[in-house]
């Protein structure tokens, strides 16, 4: 069974200075009070101070309109930002060093965990088409039919004005999508989609439903 890389990331708009130096000094006291769990941070906790320091500096300097004064915070910024990016990498490490504890690791130093990817694709998706009355239809091939399947198969188009109580026919394609048209404007339409391997019919996807425009 595979884990879940578990990822941290640091959920920071560089662009917004004051909510920067609000993240960059969370980061500062979660690592600084927890040194058993971060005990060589890179940049050291030290250096990272003395930039968030110099970037507040320069912040201010900015609000007061002093000549020269948001180049000189911009540089001040990068600096910042560039060492939570590596405080975020020495606490990716030690979260891939213990995946059963990586979550509390990334959030304990103030960091984010990143969202899991899906990775399940639909069996079936269904948009509408450029065309009014159209609807175009895509199946998932793999789910439908299986990885490795010799015989090519055909799928199987139905469509539902009742809410799935019946169903009508539209022609059955070799390809894994198709186009429904002549559908009713303002109309709600359920689809579903089977594959036929070797003349064996397969079980009928749950029904997606869309408003034809």
């Amino acid at each position: 069974m595979s884990i879940h890389r578990v990822r941290g990331i640091l959920n920071i708009n560089k662009i917004k200075i004051p909510a920067l130096l609000s993240q960059s000094k969370n980061i500062y006291n979660a690592m600084s009070a927890d040194k058993a769990t971060y005990p060589k941070p890179n940049p050291p906790l030290a250096t990272l101070l003395v930039q968030i320091q110099d970037l507040d500096t320069a912040q201010q300097a900015v609000k007061a309109r002093a000549p020269g004064a948001v180049a000189a915070r911009n540089a001040k910024r990068d600096v910042v930002f560039a060492s939570l990016e590596s405080e975020q990498a020495y606490v990716q490490s030690l979260a891939d060093a213990s995946p059963d504890r990586a979550p509390a690791i990334v959030t304990g130093a103030a960091m984010f965990v990143a969202k899991a990817p899906s990775t399940t694709k639909p069996v079936l998706q269904v948009e509408l088409g450029v065309q009014p009355g159209t609807a175009i239809l895509r199946a998932n091939a793999t789910t439908l039919v299986g990885k490795g399947v010799a015989k090519r198969p055909t799928f199987n188009w139905q469509l539902s004005v009742d809410g799935g109580k019946t169903w009508s026919i539209a022609p059955s394609t070799p390809r894994a999508n198709t186009v429904i048209e002549n559908l009713t404007p303002m109309t709600t339409y359920g689809f579903r989609v089977s594959a036929t391997v070797a003349n064996v019919p397969g079980e009928w996807s749950q029904p997606v439903s869309i408003l034809v425009h």
